[in-house]
């Protein structure tokens, strides 16, 4: 109790936030038909009579009032604790081990959140965050969030801003800003509105930036910018200028039986795909063609061709290691089962068990290769050029040497490449 009690007083908006999601717990997840004495509540806390909880209580509450005993807000408030303590318990023991907790950041947040509850003046109403059609997208999307006002937010130095950026990267070694073009333009859709209805709404991108990369080196954590989709020049330009990766979508860059149509660049982050997007084994089965038949086999040989990259970080979903076809996320859609879909396979079948071996042979061959200086084989494997072919490929004058000789997915002693 006093650990908890001494967070508390360290994060002192806690206690009202622990009382909002009792509220809403207790009178529906929409704050705008609360009645005015439950916001109250809320918000200054209610007159005491009934008992306190095992953790205490820094805001007494009447036991029979609008917002129950206060032993529930206590327990949201170690509720908070527990998965506070946890995620930084989990980002230090990552970085013991040379790894990093990779968390993303939302581009907003519910209309019926808490946040917008606390800040209504911050955040525009009647309005949904989303996107244009585009090639990921054909019909647009309004993915239901509440984008803040531009210069409400410049005018107290984006200070809500900077606390979500604070509260991520005080735990986390990478922070993923999802549609980082919204540091520039979001796109608002009236609410109950079409995408093709929205409109883009500037933002002050220089000064947005700037908290990113004060805060971002505060706390020593790098950047990613979801940059898939319409992204204008300049948004990349930015994410140069502080350091952010960016992302490349393996599936997304396939024009030919498992040939990637550009390399994958430098300062990137590559995956197969994103949560956003199919799982490797929907995407793979449901295409007209399947070039290596076996749905392992070719995610096997795309992970090895993203792993022999230039990209900064190869990353492999849980999704994608057990081959689950599930969707976890649809944008523009919500509840169902969306982001409730449990793993296919829990860490000790991963590690221990024969239901697991393809999972860790591939993270074993992935691991190799990342590990390996760029143009050499990984240790215990033989290479099938010798050095004088070495030197010729290097130092020759041959131009597309795969589209002249060919170049083909191919696995010798369980190393894929």
């Amino acid at each position: 109790p006093e650990v908890v009690a001494g967070w508390r007083d360290r994060n002192p908006a806690v206690q009202q936030w622990a009382r909002w999601k009792v509220a809403a717990i207790i009178h529906g997840w929409n704050p705008n038909t609360w009645p005015a004495e439950v916001s109250d509540a809320v918000r200054h806390g209610a007159p005491a009579s009934g008992p306190l909880g095992p953790l205490g209580s820094a805001g007494p509450l009447d036991s029979a009032g609008p917002l129950g005993s206060a032993a529930l807000v206590d327990f949201e408030v170690f509720a908070q604790w527990a998965v506070s303590s946890q995620l930084e318990a989990l980002g230090s023991e990552l970085s013991t081990r040379a790894a990093s907790l990779y968390l993303d950041l939302p581009i907003g947040v519910s209309a019926a959140s808490y946040d917008v509850w606390d800040r209504p003046d911050l955040f525009a109403a009647g309005i949904s965050v989303g996107a244009p059609p585009d090639r990921f997208f054909p019909t647009g999307q309004s993915w239901g969030l509440a984008p803040f006002i531009p210069s409400v937010s410049s005018a107290d130095g984006h200070r809500y801003f900077r606390e979500c950026l604070e509260q991520h990267m005080a735990v986390s070694g990478l922070l993923r800003l999802d549609h980082v073009m919204g540091l520039h333009r979001l796109f608002w859709v009236p609410e109950g509105g079409e995408p093709t209805e929205g409109t883009y709404v500037s933002y002050p991108a220089e000064e947005l930036w700037a908290v990113v990369a004060a805060t971002s080196a505060a706390l020593n954590c790098g950047v990613v910018g979801e940059d898939l989709g319409t992204v204008p020049d300049e948004v990349r330009h930015s994410m140069h200028e502080v350091g952010a990766l960016g992302l490349f979508i393996g599936q997304d860059e396939v024009r030919s039986p498992l040939r990637l149509a550009r390399p994958v660049p430098e300062k990137s982050v590559a995956s197969l795909n994103t949560h956003d997007l199919e799982t490797f084994a929907n995407w793979y089965l449901s295409s007209h063609e399947q070039p290596l038949g076996e749905v392992g086999e070719a995610r096997n040989h795309l992970c090895a061709e993203l792993a022999l990259s230039a990209a900064d970080v190869v990353m492999i979903s849980e999704q994608d290691l057990w081959l689950d076809n599930r969707r976890i996320n649809i944008p523009g859609q919500v509840g169902g089962t969306l982001w409730r879909e449990r793993s296919q396979g829990s860490l000790e079948v991963l590690e221990h068990s024969e239901e697991g071996a393809q999972a860790r042979e591939l993270l074993s061959v992935l691991r190799a290769w990342r590990t390996t200086t760029r143009g050499d084989f990984p240790d215990h494997s033989a290479g099938w050029l010798d050095d004088a072919d070495i030197d010729s490929l290097h130092n020759g004058t041959h131009a597309r040497l795969a589209n002249r000789f060919g170049l083909h997915p191919s696995s010798v002693d369980g190393l894929l490449g």
